[in-house]
């Protein structure tokens, strides 16, 4: 299986890439790429095996999600089910048709929340859950203390910025970790811890890489991503381009029409 896979992500790279093009920027396709050949090559053998298993994908990073939380832990496992993103649903069952996974005894389930949770959840040996600690909560306190849960959601990835560090290479490296993907990545820092002494230059050097990153930013899969980003950038009075490719579900939303109406011809202003 692992092998065909790998194959499978060089030969179609470019269908892939197509796919993945619909609701994400080039650079971040082909790093989802990279990083799911790479963890495919890496892989171990594991020697204990459950008979089900069942995981509940994010939105973000489709193709690495599909690699690290269900065909991975597919070697572990006879059956396997996963349940997408609705928001990312279309490109999911795209991508699971590329790399023919039902082949493999895994399955995608188009279907909502509950119908995954009584007809395959409940019946597994091994839950794994990608998303918010509210809803991980949720589905764990409803599991039989038989099933073992597995939870990925995110964390704190405090950056450490010491006065002896490169600040231009520090400030570019800073940026590029928490706006990849249109800083819709779960395991990007949300903390920077710097000496005061090269504090100043830091933040200056930080703001001008958003700067040169946001002139090519990719789609936004979720509103509150843009609505947080858009009122962080007001308050700080900054003049950041953005991409005119907005990508979300409910056009009524309070917060959507907030930023609409900061929006002026891709320029966010104050």
């Amino acid at each position: 299986m692992i092998d065909k896979i790998i194959n499978t992500l060089i030969n179609k790279q470019d269908e892939i890439v197509d796919t993945l093009l619909q609701i994400e920027d080039k650079e971040v396709a082909l790093e989802e790429i990279r990083l799911s050949h790479n963890a495919l090559m890496n892989i171990k053998n594991y020697d204990t095996k459950a008979n089900i298993n069942s995981t509940y994908l994010p939105m973000n990073l489709p193709l690495y999600s599909l690699i690290i939380y269900v065909v991975i832990p597919k070697l572990c496992s006879n059956k396997s089910y996963y349940r997408p993103s609705t928001k990312t649903l279309k490109q999911s069952i795209q991508l699971h048709e590329i790399l023919e996974l039902d082949k493999y005894n895994i399955k995608l389930i188009d279907n909502n929340r509950k119908y995954f949770y009584d007809n395959y959840v409940t019946k597994s040996n091994v839950v794994i859950f990608v998303g918010k600690t509210e809803n991980a909560i949720e589905v764990s306190k409803k599991l039989s203390k038989d099933i073992m849960f597995i939870y990925f959601g995110v964390g704190q990835n405090p950056i450490v910025v010491e006065k002896d560090a490169n600040i231009d290479l520090a400030s570019k490296k800073i940026v590029d970790a928490v706006m990849f993907n249109s800083g819709q990545d779960c395991a990007k820092p949300n903390a920077i811890l710097v000496n005061k002494e090269i504090y100043k230059q830091l933040k200056l050097n930080i703001l001008k890489y958003i700067q040169y990153k946001l002139k090519n930013n990719g789609c936004i899969q979720d509103v509150n991503v843009l609505y947080d980003v858009s009122k962080f950038l007001i308050e700080e009075n900054n003049l950041l381009f953005f991409a005119n490719k907005l990508n979300y579900e409910t056009q009524d939303n309070k917060k959507y029409s907030y930023v609409l109406n900061k929006l002026n011809d891709g320029f966010l202003i104050k």
